[in-house]
């Protein structure tokens, strides 16, 4: 089997993506379980809102996540990655699961570090510093292991750029 990541239409975000997921049949119950564990491991953070609503966007149905969060924004990339590997470990996920959530958590504090110009060890997280970020990675790595797909191959296309962001950024 593949994946197919499509994200040419209307771009990807770590919500987008985990609600696919949840809307190609990953548990609904298990993911939301996951998420709720998580708010233990980032200092400060407090759910008072979590679900999944089916929606339709321009005729299309979806699944979207509906979660309220308070707690720190933009903590370190070192909190951030700590919290991952922590909420991953304490839901008992298999190795590979654990290993997609650390990639992730890893990759994005990365790009922080090379967009900001810092050593990775005291990069920090501006938008992506939230309990939204941490839920995202998580749930997500939560959502594959239930549908078996961490084993699978996983292909993306290329993101889709708003025109007028393309037009900015050649400036």
């Amino acid at each position: 089997m593949v994946l197919v990541i499509d994200p040419q239409v209307a771009g990807i975000s770590g919500d987008m993506f985990l609600c696919s997921l949840v809307g190609l049949g990953a548990d609904r119950g298990r993911v939301l379980s996951g998420i709720r564990g998580c708010a233990r491991h980032l200092e400060g953070a407090e759910i008072s809102r979590l679900g999944f609503e089916d929606v339709t966007r321009g005729g299309i149905a979806a699944v979207r996540l509906d979660l309220e969060a308070s707690g720190p924004a933009g903590c370190s990339g070192a909190d951030m990655r700590r919290a991952v590997g922590g909420a991953a470990a304490a839901l008992g996920l298999p190795a590979a699961a654990r290993g997609f959530a650390s990639a992730c958590a890893a990759a994005l504090v990365s790009a922080e570090s090379r967009v900001h110009g810092v050593p990775e060890e005291s990069a920090r997280l501006h938008e992506a510093g939230s309990f939204d970020t941490l839920a995202d990675i998580v749930g997500a790595a939560v959502a594959l292991d239930d549908l078996g797909l961490l084993s699978e191959r996983a292909v993306c296309l290329p993101v889709a750029v708003i025109a007028e962001f393309a037009k900015t950024w050649e400036r």
